[in-house]
C-alpha cells in the first residue's frame, strides 16, 4: 500500500470512528483528497509533504466529524433555517384554510388527526428536526399530486393557488444536490402519498351512511399501518418495513369496494370521484410498496456488513 492509500484509509477509518458518515460522502472526500495531493505533487512537492499539506487543509478527522454530525444526520443534510422558515411560510396559508373545516369535524376520524399532525410537522420543521424534512417533503409532494388530480378533474382558482403553494414548498424542501437525502429519508418521504391514500379511504368508509369501520376495516388498518411505518422510520426501527407493507395490502383491498361506497354515499357523478380515489390509492400502494422494499434492501445490506 502506498503512502497515499495508507493515509486515505487511516483518515476514513478515523472519520467513521467518530461519525456515521455515508459512503458517498466518504468517496467524495477521498476524491478531493486525491486531487489535492496530485495538484501539490505537480507543483513540485514530495508525496510525504503533499499528503501532510492536504491533511492540514482538509482538517483533522475528529473536528470534521463533529461538523458532519451537526450538518448531516441519519435523515440527510439538515435543512437551513432560512429554507425551513420559507417553506413553513408558504404552507401556512393552506394550513390556516384547513383549520376551520377540520375543527368542525374534529371527532370524525382523520380530519382531527390531520389538524394535529399538520401543526406538529410544521413546528418540527421550524424547530430543525431532521426527520421533519423528508416527512414534509412527502406530504407536500402528495398534496401537489392530489391537487393536480383535482384540478384536472375540474378544480377552480383555489386549487391553482394551492398548486402553486405546494410546488414552491416542494422546491424548498427538495434536495438541491446529489446524495442529500439517504434511503432512511426517502422511506419517510414515500409515506406522504401513503398517508393521503389511507386518510381518504378511512374517512370515506367512515362517512358512508350506516357504515361501520369494522364492516370495511381496510381504511382503518391502512391508517394505523402508515402511522406505525412513520414512527418506525423516525426511530429507524425494523418494524417500519412491516408497517409499510401492511399499508400497501390494506389499500389494495380497499379498491374493490369503492363503487359500492359511491352508491351507498349517493354520489351523483361517481366517475370523477372514483377516478380521484383510484389514482390516490394506486399512488399510495406504489409508494408503500417502494418504502417496504427499500427497508428490506437496507436490512439486507446491514446483514451483509455484519456477516463480513
Amino acid at each position: 500500500m502506498t503512502d497515499l492509500e495508507h493515509a486515505i484509509a487511516a483518515y476514513r477509518a478515523e472519520l467513521c470512528a467518530h461519525a456515521d458518515v455515508a459512503t458517498a460522502d466518504l468517496d467524495e472526500l477521498e476524491d478531493h483528497f486525491r486531487c489535492a495531493v496530485e495538484q501539490l505533487r505537480s507543483a513540485g512537492m514530495t508525496s510525504e509533504r503533499a499528503i501532510a499539506e492536504t491533511l492540514a487543509r482538509i482538517g483533522a478527522p475528529r473536528p470534521l466529524s463533529r461538523e458532519h454530525v451537526r450538518v448531516r444526520t441519519h435523515f440527510g443534510t439538515r435543512l437551513s433555517r432560512a429554507r425551513a422558515l420559507a417553506a413553513a411560510a408558504v404552507l401556512m396559508p393552506t394550513y390556516i384554510a384547513f383549520v376551520p373545516g377540520a375543527a368542525r369535524m374534529f371527532t370524525v376520524g382523520g380530519f382531527g388527526i390531520n389538524l394535529v399532525l399538520s401543526g406538529a410537522m410544521l413546528a418540527a420543521l421550524i424547530a430543525g428536526a431532521a426527520w421533519a424534512r423528508p416527512i414534509m417533503l412527502g406530504a407536500v409532494l402528495s398534496s401537489l399530486a392530489q391537487t393536480a388530480i383535482d384540478q384536472a378533474i375540474g378544480g377552480g382558482a383555489l386549487d391553482l393557488a394551492r398548486l402553486a403553494a405546494f410546488a414552491a414548498a416542494a422546491l424548498l424542501l427538495a434536495p438541491w444536490r446529489r446524495g442529500e437525502l439517504p434511503v432512511t429519508a426517502l422511506r419517510l418521504a414515500l409515506l406522504g402519498p401513503v398517508y393521503t391514500a389511507a386518510d381518504a379511504l378511512f374517512n370515506t368508509q367512515g362517512w358512508a351512511p350506516g357504515a361501520h369501520l369494522l364492516d370495511r376495516p381496510s381504511g382503518l388498518v391502512a391508517f394505523v399501518a402508515v402511522g406505525v411505518a412513520g414512527v418506525g422510520g423516525i426511530v429507524r426501527a425494523r418494524w417500519a418495513t412491516l408497517g409499510a407493507a401492511v399499508a400497501a395490502i390494506a389499500l389494495a383491498l380497499g379498491i374493490p369496494g369503492l363503487w359500492a361506497l359511491a352508491v351507498q354515499m349517493r354520489i351523483w357523478h361517481p366517475t370523477p370521484w372514483l377516478l380521484d380515489m383510484v389514482c390516490t390509492l394506486v399512488l399510495g400502494i406504489a409508494c408503500a410498496t417502494t418504502s417496504a422494499l427499500l427497508g428490506s434492501a437496507n436490512l439486507g445490506a446491514v446483514r451483509v456488513r455484519v456477516t463480513r
